[in-house]
């Protein structure tokens, strides 16, 4: 779909994901934390190697009944976002076909544990954190979250990625500023 705004140009590819309490919901956020961030699958190619994005993201928004599995670009001034989608499909069809390596997922892995602990460091934290599992399952679903996250090894990331990030699955929204040609 491609939709005009007073807006940055925007880019985003976004599937179908599960609920936050399913048993992949834990896994999911370790696989999008492996396509995101600086040090991500997607940003050197993209952003500093291509120069096709400004920026990109990827994550997973979990919900009580489904969740949403997205990558989104800010594609640079005059980039094709057709040449961005393939790129992007590129990497994503890598991770499908080859998984991830024993380092991302380690790192991927510290990085949610470490953000975990920083939201439980505060009172208004662990409330956000329990309210939220509380809105979706129950508190206990918060516990089995740490476990799988510690817990997940590489061949679950490879079968995340062929399970929910299929081609046929996704739907991409393209933003154009207003006006612009």
């Amino acid at each position: 779909m491609i939709a005009e705004a007073n807006a940055q140009d925007d880019f985003g590819i976004r599937w179908h994901g599960p609920s936050g309490v399913h048993q992949d919901s834990a896994r999911l956020d370790l696989l999008m934390n492996v396509f995101g961030g600086r040090s991500g699958r997607l940003y050197r190619p993209l952003v500093e190697e291509k120069k096709l994005a400004l920026e990109v993201q990827a994550y997973y928004e979990s919900r009580r009944y489904g969740g949403s599995i997205a990558i989104e670009a800010t594609p640079r001034e005059g980039v094709d976002v057709a040449e961005l989608e393939k790129a992007i499909g590129a990497i994503v069809e890598e991770v499908r076909k080859d998984g991830v390596n024993d380092r991302e997922l380690e790192k991927a892995r510290n990085q949610q544990l470490a953000d975990l602990v920083r939201t439980l460091k505060t009172s208004q934290g662990i409330t956000q954190q329990l309210g939220y599992f509380e809105t979706i399952g129950t508190q206990q679903d918060f516990f089995a979250y740490v476990k799988t996250v510690e817990t997940t090894t590489a061949a679950d990331l490879k079968r995340l990625a062929e399970q929910w990030l299929k081609p046929a699955g996704r739907n991409i929204l393209v933003i154009k500023r207003k006006g612009k040609k």
